[in-house]
């Protein structure tokens, strides 16, 4: 466990004393030690070490700011100080800025307080021993990262302790909070890649499907873990990250709102999007007259046809998503087809069902009379043979006739 905290927070010595650099003080090897032992179940008072917490307060507190610290060799005890010992990371925090906000990030070293500014500096950064005071109020011209508006500052509040990589374990509570889409699916990407490339945990809450298609779109492994609470305890489903690959990378569930179903109470599935605006409609109108489940609470899926719908059901039933199968009526014509669409909803295609399908569909599937030009010629002067006597021309113009001729 020592081992451990060691890897991710610095061991600092200042007389007269000595420990792990965090929260703002210096904890004894030994008194940890004595935490570890008292602890029964999980690791209880430390956590903090192990985890950063980003809620809403948790996120702002991070800032783009941090005091100096009072020598040059002294650990980087936030993710600021991270930062400012590292050009690659500036670099790469420069560009994600750069991407999703279209303004690049400097840091800004010159004062008491190092923080991260909105901009940059025309001329090159001179050396630290000749600072023209011309470049000094450039600098200080640049907005503060801090007095942005929300959506930056918790957009970085919550990749900094990520590229820091200064906690082994990061939960972060709705971080699509104050972004729109694009710049949800823009974090979901940035953690993703700063996950893999720090080697650190993130969980995640979230009801958001941007942020989970940027996740599944920067290639980390990610595995979903649906909440479901009914009446008694919350119950908790998992979608493996082998298997939500697997399904990530079929343009049926990668092109669709499928996982927009992972936060609504009930996903109906239908075969195309007309289908969906009918079943849709026929919902609306059914809820005028009773009382159930709210309308805002189901979605609508097109499958694509009946050939994936299967795929689609078997996938959100997985994390304990109840599913409607709308299949059009020819589905009858498939015995393949309609029993693994029967198996993904959690039947399974046994006689019974084998026999009610023969019964169902049995005249359907006999065998036809074929039918030869001889039938064909006597269906025609069938329809024909009364109006012998009627004089053969063109019609009046705007006047027409049409005829049906149907051959079983």
């Amino acid at each position: 466990m020592i081992a451990w905290i060691g890897l991710s927070t610095p061991f600092v010595i200042s007389e007269p004393s000595m420990g792990f650099a965090r929260n703002g003080g210096l904890h004894d090897p030994t008194n940890l030690a004595y935490l570890w032992s008292q602890t029964q179940n999980g690791v209880a008072d430390l956590a903090s070490f192990f985890t950063f917490y980003g809620n809403a307060a948790g996120r702002f507190s991070v800032g783009g700011s941090a005091e100096m610290r009072e020598a040059g060799d002294d650990p980087a005890v936030h993710p600021i100080h991270t930062l400012q010992d590292s050009r690659e990371l500036r670099d790469r925090i420069n560009a994600t800025s750069q991407s999703v906000f279209g303004k690049p990030l400097t840091l800004d070293t010159l004062g008491r307080t190092v923080r991260l500014r909105v901009g940059e500096v025309d001329s090159p950064a001179p050396p630290i021993d000749d600072i023209p005071a011309a470049y000094r109020a450039a600098m200080a011209a640049l907005s503060p990262l801090d007095e942005q508006g929300d959506g930056m500052r918790r957009f970085f509040g919550q990749v900094l302790p990520v590229i820091a990589a200064t906690y082994p374990v990061i939960i972060l509570d709705e971080p699509e909070a104050f972004l729109h889409p694009p710049q949800a699916h823009a974090l979901g990407a940035e953690l993703g890649a700063l996950a893999v490339e720090r080697g650190v945990q993130i969980l995640i809450a979230t009801h958001d499907r941007s942020l989970l298609t940027g996740l599944l779109d920067s290639g980390v492994q990610v595995s979903v873990v649906r909440a479901s609470r009914g009446e008694g305890h919350t119950r908790a489903h998992q979608l493996d990250s082998d298997r939500l690959q697997e399904l990530w990378h079929d343009p049926v569930l990668k092109y669709t709102n499928v996982l927009d179903g992972l936060f609504h109470r009930v996903v109906m599935l239908a075969e195309a999007e007309g289908d969906c605006a009918y079943l849709n409609a026929g919902l609306d109108h059914l809820q005028q007259s009773a009382d159930g489940l709210p309308r805002n609470e189901v979605l609508f899926v097109p499958t694509g046809g009946k050939d994936a719908m299967w795929k689609v059901a078997s996938t959100l039933r997985a994390v304990a998503v109840p599913v409607v199968a709308a299949p059009d009526l020819d589905m009858l014509n498939n015995e393949a087809a309609l029993g693994r669409l029967v198996a993904a909803m959690g039947g399974e295609w046994d006689e019974a069902y084998k026999g009610a399908w023969n019964r169902a569909t049995g005249a359907q599937r006999a065998p036809r009379e074929s039918v030869n030009v001889g039938h064909v010629l006597d269906a025609i002067a069938a329809l024909f043979d009364d109006r012998r006597d009627e004089p053969f021309g063109l019609r009046p113009v705007g006047w027409c006739s049409f005829s049906v001729l149907s051959v079983a």
